[in-house]
């Protein structure tokens, strides 16, 4: 864990990837965020391509395939619906550690 901000209640997870991004990024070279699906979004991933950070982040149930501007959410939404390995492959579990 390189970054943590403490937000009142009625500030949303996702919001809160950029400064915890910048953040961690200031510290070392950032390869990989691994977070909830609280930070789902078509923006975060584009936020994560466009700094070429690895995204594994878990996608919503109901998490549209359609890109709507963001080809990296489209694939993660396709690759993590279509595999129940998913969480293993990427390491996801990992993220339990700083919980």
């Amino acid at each position: 864990m390189l970054a943590i901000e403490v937000t009142r209640e009625n500030v949303s997870d996702g919001r809160m990837l950029k400064p915890l991004v910048e953040d961690s990024a200031g510290k070392t070279d950032l390869k990989r965020v691994v977070a909830d699906g609280a930070y789902d979004s078509k923006g975060n991933s584009k936020l994560l391509a466009d700094k070429g950070i690895e995204p594994v982040i878990r996608v919503r149930k109901n998490a549209s395939s359609k890109a709507g501007g963001c080809i990296l959410h489209k694939i993660e939404v396709v690759a993590q619906l279509g595999n129940p390995q998913w969480k293993k492959e990427k390491g996801y579990g990992y993220r339990w550690m700083a919980e």
